[in-house]
């Protein structure tokens, strides 16, 4: 079984609005899944 974390980050939320219709218009709504792929990746 992986093991998991909590993150937890201040955003604006204008930049949060932003951030969310960007990953809707890319097709992936769900930024807990993509910041999984960041981290695993660096």
């Amino acid at each position: 079984m992986a093991r998991t974390s909590n993150i937890f980050a201040c955003v604006e939320p204008e930049i949060k609005k932003q951030a969310e219709r960007v990953l809707d218009q890319l097709g992936s709504a769900d930024y807990k899944k993509l910041l999984g792929i960041y981290y695993n990746k660096h």
